[in-house]
C-alpha cells in the first residue's frame, strides 16, 4: 500500500488485473465507436473485419473483468499435465485472447482520413495492446510463479 497524502494506491494483483481489463475494455469501446463514425469513409468492408474482431476481443474482456476470472488458474490449467488440448485451447484462448484479437485489429484496421479519428482509433488501439498484453503477462507470471514455488 502506497500512500500520498489522502489518496491511496494499492498495488495488489487482484486491483491491478481489474484496473488493466477496464483500460481494455474502455479502449476496445473506442475503437468500435470511431470505427463506426468512419464506416463510410473507410468502406464496409474495411469496416467488418476490424468490427468483428473488436467485438469477440470485448466479449472475451467483459466476460473476465466482470466476473472476476483469474488468469493464474488459466495459466496453471495450460501447464497441467492432466487436461486434455481441448481444454488447454479454452484456457489459452481466456487468458490470450483478449491480446491476440487486439494485435488482430491492429494489422487489419485501415488508416483513417480523419486526423482525430485516427488519432483516437490508434491511441486506443496501442492502449488494448499494451494493457492486454501486461494482463496476460502478470497472470502468466503468478501463475508460474504459484504452480513452481
Amino acid at each position: 500500500m502506497f500512500s500520498v497524502g489522502h489518496k491511496s494506491i494499492d498495488h495488489s494483483f487482484p486491483a491491478m488485473i481489474y484496473q488493466l481489463r477496464a483500460a481494455e475494455l474502455v479502449a476496445c469501446l473506442l475503437q468500435i465507436l470511431v470505427l463506426y463514425m468512419e464506416q463510410e469513409q473507410i468502406g464496409f468492408g474495411n469496416f467488418l473485419l476490424p468490427s468483428l474482431f473488436l467485438v469477440g476481443q470485448g466479449v472475451i474482456v467483459f466476460n473476465r473483468w466482470y466476473n472476476e476470472i483469474d488468469g493464474r488458474y488459466d495459466f496453471q490449467q495450460i501447464m497441467s499435465e492432466k487436461k486434455d488440448s481441448h481444454s488447454k485451447l479454452q484456457y489459452a484462448i481466456g487468458l490470450f485472447g483478449g491480446f491476440i484479437l487486439a494485435v488482430l485489429v491492429h494489422m487489419v484496421a485501415v488508416d483513417m482520413h480523419s486526423g482525430l479519428s485516427s488519432f483516437v482509433f490508434r491511441f486506443a488501439d496501442y492502449i488494448a495492446i499494451l494493457s492486454s498484453a501486461f494482463c496476460a503477462a502478470v497472470e502468466s507470471f503468478e501463475g508460474a510463479k504459484a504452480k513452481y514455488t
